[in-house]
């Protein structure tokens, strides 16, 4: 864990981020939302909550940032030096999904992000490919 980080790790979703049931409410919530809001309030609209730490279950105050969804996606363009997200080929979703190499070298080789090696890893099964199947 990071230094002065303050994470909630028993629960977490599948992006790693902690989770934890509000009291007297039947709703699960991000730990570091909860944090942000008790704090300062609800979020304003259109903004997210990003981590300056970059370790997701962390929800000490002075480690989150409100900002926008480009904001989040330059801090981590500054981080590791490329996001694309683009939409790949059934034939490269193949590769992909089928490729034992750690998900990070995979999204370098294809030119994308490794949330989307992720996706297709996770979620796209062969001969399931909703993508494909819109187009005809």
């Amino acid at each position: 864990m990071p230094d002065g980080c303050l994470a909630y790790i028993p629960n977490f979703d599948e992006d790693r981020y902690g989770m934890m049931r509000l009291p007297g409410e039947n709703r699960i919530v991000r730990t570091h939302l909860i944090a942000w809001e008790l704090e300062y309030g609800p979020r304003k609209p259109g903004l997210i909550i990003r981590h300056s730490c970059d370790f997701k279950p962390c929800f000490e105050l002075t480690h989150l940032l409100s900002g926008t969804i480009a904001d989040n996606m330059q801090d981590r363009y500054e981080r590791e030096g490329y996001i694309t997200v683009r939409r790949t080929t059934q034939k490269e979703r193949l590769a992909i999904y089928n490729d034992p190499r750690p998900q990070r070298i995979i999204a370098q080789e294809f030119g994308i992000d490794p949330s989307q090696v992720s996706r297709i890893k996770n979620h796209w099964k062969p001969g399931h490919d909703a993508i494909d199947r819109e187009k005809h």
